[in-house]
């Protein structure tokens, strides 16, 4: 049986050029410890947006954070 709610420990931190630094994300779900990392802001709302919205009895867990924008 699958929790009704999802807890994450959410990292972000700039990257690249300070003139022109990316925000990038990482998050591990606080039960298991899966860390995901995200490339933009985009890519990680887009993993809440699915994890959210999944149907519970379909493990959709090999969301790849690097596609997200």
């Amino acid at each position: 049986m699958k929790e009704n709610y999802l807890s994450f420990l959410l990292r972000i931190w700039k990257s690249g050029v300070p003139e022109n630094p990316d925000w990038r994300l990482s998050i591990e779900n606080t039960l298991t410890r899966e860390r995901i990392a995200f490339d933009s802001i985009e890519g990680f709302v887009e993993y809440l947006k699915v994890k959210v919205s999944e149907d519970p009895n379909n493990d959709r867990s090999q969301f790849d954070g690097h596609n997200g924008g």
